[in-house]
């Protein structure tokens, strides 16, 4: 459920991480910080980790953090790390039957739903 609920965007210097942490810091470190950090890819949630404990920090006390992808690395982070799983295993597989099958429709629709795979970085917050 969503409440009042506001979206900050941030940016990580994948190339740099010190830089990375340090903007990591700043973002956790304000008054008004976030309660939860979702992150393009489960393995860009280890530098939200790594700056969370460095600033004393709980996941998912004060806060909760998810992943994209539901990549190996989820299960690789303690606690471990709550991912989407956009269904890419699902859409590779259905591009190629599309590719080598001779009976492949000319022209062809589908929807893959993504799945929240809950795991430990995550907690429901009440005001």
């Amino acid at each position: 459920r969503l409440r009042d609920c506001t979206l900050d965007v941030f940016g990580m210097v994948l190339d740099q991480p010190d830089e990375t942490h340090r903007r990591l810091k700043d973002f956790l470190s304000r008054p008004d910080r976030p309660t939860a950090i979702l992150c393009d890819g489960d393995f860009r949630a280890q530098a939200v980790y790594t700056v969370a404990a460095q600033l004393g920090l709980s996941i998912p006390g004060e806060l909760s953090v998810v992943g994209t992808h539901d990549t190996p690395w989820a299960q690789t982070l303690y606690p471990k790390l709550t991912s989407v799983n956009l269904g890419e295993a699902n859409a590779a597989e259905l591009v190629a039957w599309l590719c080598l099958s001779s009976s492949a429709p000319a022209e062809f629709a589908c929807r893959i739903e993504p799945k929240l795979v809950r795991r430990d970085s995550t907690s429901n917050r009440e005001e």
